[in-house]
């Protein structure tokens, strides 16, 4: 993903604002069968065009709505011909609530955070077919001495209607399966659980370091 955004307020006190966004998008989409055999891989290139206005709850959170446009291709690179290639257009209205207590981005030791969005796809928005999808996270960290806990579920579900190639829910990578490659697995719907522990140690030289563990239930459907 190559992507730009300007993010202005719109009042002297920054509770409101507008963020227009561009970006250029590249990722695979592998399909598998209920055997867990694998169908087929797409690739999806699109440039998308994003306008978001909202405000901001106190210094850690927001409500925003936007809407998003997306034009690109849809190429199969193996596999079978299960779902539909070639040009596809994509518009979306989406609500969005969002907070974040977290005392750090990548370590946190306390807090919390967590993220509620629905998306209207719409033929009168620039989309190809009406789609209706929900998607929702939550996580929570607390630290004991030099211990720190965390727990995450995240919940993304299609409600109405198929999710075309490029719409479809991806896991894999680090934190999200990580026994698996980076997005390896999409579907309709997905579900994560995650468990992680990690320990801070002494700084060396400029850094500390930690050495954890995460435990990871989840998967992909149609």
């Amino acid at each position: 993903i190559i992507s730009v955004d300007w993010y202005q307020p719109l009042d002297y006190t920054s509770r409101y604002f507008i963020e227009p966004r561009a970006a250029h998008l590249r990722r695979t989409y592998n399909m598998y069968s209920a055997d867990g055999d694998r169908l087929a891989e797409y690739r999806v290139t699109a440039n998308q065009l994003e306008l978001g206005i909202g405000r901001e709850v106190d210094v850690y959170g927001e409500a925003r709505l936007g809407y998003r446009w997306r034009s690109g291709d849809i190429d199969r690179e193996v596999g079978e011909a299960v779902l539909r290639e070639g040009r596809f257009e994509s518009g979306t209205v989406f609500g969005r609530l969002w907070v974040d207590r977290l005392n750090n981005a990548y370590f946190p030791t306390r807090g919390y955070a967590g993220k509620l969005e629905y998306a209207l796809f719409r033929k009168e928005f620039g989309n190809d077919a009406d789609l209706d999808q929900l998607q929702a996270s939550v996580s929570r960290f607390h630290t004991v001495g030099a211990h720190t806990f965390g727990l995450g579920a995240q919940l993304n579900t299609t409600l109405e209607g198929a999710a075309a190639v490029q719409d479809r829910f991806r896991l894999g990578g680090f934190l999200h399966l990580s026994g698996y490659n980076q997005d390896a697995i999409s579907g309709q719907h997905s579900a994560l659980l995650i468990a992680t522990y990690y320990r801070r140690y002494a700084r060396l030289r400029l850094l500390p370091w930690y050495v954890g563990a995460s435990l990871e239930y989840g998967n992909v459907w149609e």
